[in-house]
């Protein structure tokens, strides 16, 4: 039997009901994977397990019946790391669009002094950057301004955009879209106050507050090429709110502002594919 033509999305934590909703506004066939993702999860197992052929790997066993044409990978949180492994295998080259969403994390090489990066995990981000620049790709990277024991998500993004761009400075080669300053946040988005408790004590970790978003908190937008950056201020004291803030609606707002026009103003044969 033909297989059928289509795109394909695949996502580690990236493909929520927002997401999934963002998706539907494509209009050729799409086939959107939701890989394993979350506490428990070892990517580069993951990586092992599928194959340095890993994009065709997880295409053959979760759309088989689909002749795969253009490949996105969408990572949210912990899960940019199963998109980390991806553009990291043989595979990575053929991707036509990534969306990382708040999840590029380093380890400090001190943790105490917090002067260097270990930048071992963000050598294969600066590359897919690069190609991003240079042939048109799309990598699109978010962050909140949450700031954590290890190399937080802002750290990252400019160290990703200094070493692709080869230089620090803010620049633009087309203006910032609207939504970044303009747009209301409809319907507001509310996160109720709560506490995270330890299953095994009973006790509190940790809370945070109720906080409305009504406005995007957008810190700093930079674009070069097919490489976009947004980094977004904090509500939300312990960051909470605003780490899924970025999921619920910094996701869709990256699948309406770049993948959608990418791939429906396009046809595929004019792009990157994977066949």
């Amino acid at each position: 039997m033909a297989k059928t033509p289509a795109d394909i999305v695949i996502s580690w934590y990236a493909d929520g009901k927002e997401a999934q909703a963002a998706l539907t506004g494509l209009t050729r066939p799409y086939k959107l994977i939701g890989m394993p993702a979350g506490p428990g999860h070892s990517y580069i197992e993951q990586r092992k397990q599928l194959g340095e052929t890993m994009i065709q790997a997880i295409c053959a066993k979760y759309a088989p019946d689909i002749k795969p044409l253009r490949v996105a990978l969408m990572g949210f949180s912990e899960g940019c790391a199963g998109v980390r492994e991806a553009i990291s295998s043989g595979d990575g080259p053929r991707i036509d669009a990534v969306l990382a969403i708040d999840g590029i994390h380093a380890m400090w090489t001190d943790k105490k002094s917090k002067a260097k990066i270990d930048t071992s995990g963000l050598v294969k981000w600066k590359a897919f950057a690069k190609s991003a620049i240079a042939d048109g790709r799309l990598c699109c990277i978010t962050t909140s301004a949450i700031v954590p024991p290890y190399v937080s998500t802002t750290i990252t993004s400019d160290w990703i955009w200094q070493q692709s761009t080869g230089s620090a400075e803010v620049t633009f080669d087309v203006p910032a879209p609207s939504a970044v300053w303009e747009d209301q946040v409809s319907p507001p988005y509310i996160v109720s106050a709560d506490c995270r408790m330890d299953k095994v004590t009973g006790k509190k970790l940790y809370c945070w507050p109720e906080t409305a978003y009504y406005v995007p908190a957008v810190r700093l937008y930079r674009k070069k090429g097919g490489l976009v950056i947004w980094n977004y201020l904090n509500r939300d004291p312990s960051g909470i709110g605003d780490h899924r803030f970025q999921s619920a609606r910094v996701t869709p707002l990256m699948i309406n502002t770049y993948l959608l026009p990418r791939w429906n103003g396009t046809d595929p044969a004019s792009g990157i594919t994977l066949v």
